[in-house]
C-alpha cells in the first residue's frame, strides 16, 4: 500500500527553510513536540500506539503533540533557536520520495540542525 503524504515547507526568520512531511516531529522551545496539522497529529498518535503493539521495542509517545505555528521557536544543534516565520504546503514534485527514519537507541537526533524525533 502507497501512502500519499502531504509535504509543507517551514521558513524561519533567518530564512532557513526545510521541506517535510506534516506529521515530521519538531522540537517547539518551550512546549515540546509539534507538527503541522492537528487532523495529522491524531493519526500520528494512533499510529505510534500501534507501532508499541506490535514492536518489542516500545516508542515513547509524547503525551501532548502540539500544532506548529508561525511565531515558534525550533531547536537547533547548537541551542539557537529559529522562529518560524512561514508554514507553506507544498505539493509534492512527482518521482520525490518521502522516507522515514528510525534511530536506534535515540528516538530523538538532530537532522537539518533542527532537534526531530523518529518517524513512524
Amino acid at each position: 500500500e502507497t501512502k500519499v503524504y502531504k509535504l509543507i515547507e517551514i521558513v524561519t526568520e533567518n530564512d532557513f527553510k526545510i521541506r517535510c512531511t506534516t506529521t515530521h516531529l519538531f522540537w517547539i522551545c518551550g512546549k515540546g513536540w509539534g507538527c503541522h496539522e492537528s487532523k495529522q497529529r491524531i493519526l500520528l498518535e494512533k499510529q505510534m500506539a500501534m507501532m508499541n503493539n506490535k514492536s518489542k521495542k516500545k516508542v515513547k509517545i509524547p503525551e501532548i503533540i502540539y500544532e506548529l505555528q508561525i511565531g515558534e521557536q525550533l531547536l537547533t544543534v547548537g541551542g539557537n533557536k529559529y522562529k518560524i516565520a512561514a508554514i507553506n504546503e507544498i505539493e509534492r514534485p512527482k518521482g520525490i520520495s518521502v522516507y522515514s527514519l528510525i534511530v536506534n537507541k535515540n528516538d530523538c537526533f538532530f537532522a537539518n540542525d533542527l532537534l526531530v524525533k523518529n518517524a513512524i
